[in-house]
């Protein structure tokens, strides 16, 4: 199977983090997680190891996907769970999601 990028998002692999092969494919999941910070570079050089497969700013619209999305991510792995998956980090802290404008979501 040819890796799935999304159309329009800029992809920005990391080095030595290609994601690895699904160990379930049934059952696939979304994960939203906040950066807790305030950029997609600070988040990125925070994550670099354990990248999520998306990040999105909605301030500015800016995106970047890092891992295939028929690849396993790092981030929510713990060597046993790698079931399907897909991590979206967004830009912000999570105390202030509940304020962010209808826009954001």
């Amino acid at each position: 199977m040819a890796d799935i990028w999304l159309p329009g998002w800029p992809r920005v692999p990391l080095p030595g983090v290609p994601g690895k092969p699904y160990q379930y494919t049934h059952n696939p999941k979304g994960c939203l997680h906040t950066t807790e910070g305030g950029s997609i570079g600070g988040a990125r050089s925070s994550y670099a190891p354990y990248p999520p497969h998306l990040i999105y700013d909605w301030r500015d619209r800016s995106r970047e996907q890092h891992i295939p999305l028929n690849l396993a991510s790092y981030s929510a792995m713990d060597g046993n769970d790698d079931d399907y998956m897909v991590q979206v980090e967004l830009v912000g802290f999570a105390r202030e999601t509940r304020f962010w404008p209808e826009q954001a979501l």
